[in-house]
């Protein structure tokens, strides 16, 4: 993802008016959020010319994926500033199309004049990557479970995590996937993971974003604490599109 990185009224009409509409920008996302949309937040400023053309952008993403929405903020209202706060959008270019998924993160962004529908709607993260990319935002590490319901050490594999969870308090999370979610294809091949195994995978991505550990079968919850305290090369699932490298390493 480049980075991109997110009234003149009489009395109490000042409030009245002010509150609602920072209320509006807030709760329509909140709104569309409840209902499991994900959406497209075109940031704007007055009188910038390229302000419709990039609506008619994110107009064209909400119809290729029917699931989102499209709302427009104006950055330079003071109304918005806590917005412009939150998404660390007062450098940005603007018009610019934020991608805020279905959980409330922000999953990426493009200046209007590089952005197409299409690669808009590749923005949108699948349930369990939304996840991951979450839990980096707020700082903490991942253990990402990748397995069938069929594969014997499943359960084994998602109570060591969990243990190793609660062992780094909060710090980290785990997150299982099901290799038999089509919703969840792209994001496995991000991780590279082996779409042929018979044991479950477990991927830690400690709070950088990079993975630090690939393991094969049953892991030891010592194993994956060091992974998710380690840093090293590797690759941000909220960041890259070329896949996560590590090395594989069998868990006992």
């Amino acid at each position: 993802m480049k980075k991109a990185f997110n009234c003149l009224l009489i009395g109490s009409l000042v409030v009245c008016s002010c509150g609602t509409i920072l209320a509006s920008v807030q709760t329509d996302i909140e709104q569309a959020n409840k209902t499991g949309k994900a959406v497209f937040l075109v940031v704007t400023d007055p009188g910038v010319k390229e302000a419709g053309q990039a609506l008619e952008i994110a107009r064209g993403a909400q119809k290729l994926a029917p699931e989102s929405t499209v709302i427009e903020m104006n950055r330079a209202d003071t109304v918005n500033s806590q917005l412009v706060a939150q998404y660390r959008l007062a450098g940005a270019p603007v018009p610019l199309i934020l991608l805020i998924a279905s959980n409330g993160v922000v999953a990426g962004g493009v200046p209007a004049e590089q952005a197409q529908p299409d690669m808009l709607v590749k923005l949108i993260p699948s349930p369990g990557k939304a996840e991951v990319v979450k839990a980096l935002t707020g700082g903490k590490a991942v253990f990402v479970i990748a397995s069938r319901k069929s594969m014997g050490d499943r359960l084994k594999v998602l109570e060591t995590c969990k243990n190793a969870s609660k062992e780094m308090k909060d710090k980290a999370i785990s997150v299982s996937i099901d290799m038999d979610d089509k919703n969840e294809s792209s994001f496995l091949q991000q991780l590279r993971a082996n779409m042929s195994s018979t044991e479950p995978a477990t991927f830690v991505l400690n709070p950088q974003g990079q993975v630090t550990g690939n393991f094969s079968g049953p892991v030891e919850v010592a194993q994956l604490v060091q992974a998710a305290t380690k840093k090293a090369g590797g690759c941000c699932p909220g960041g890259s599109n070329k896949g996560c490298t590590s090395s594989n390493q069998k868990g006992q």
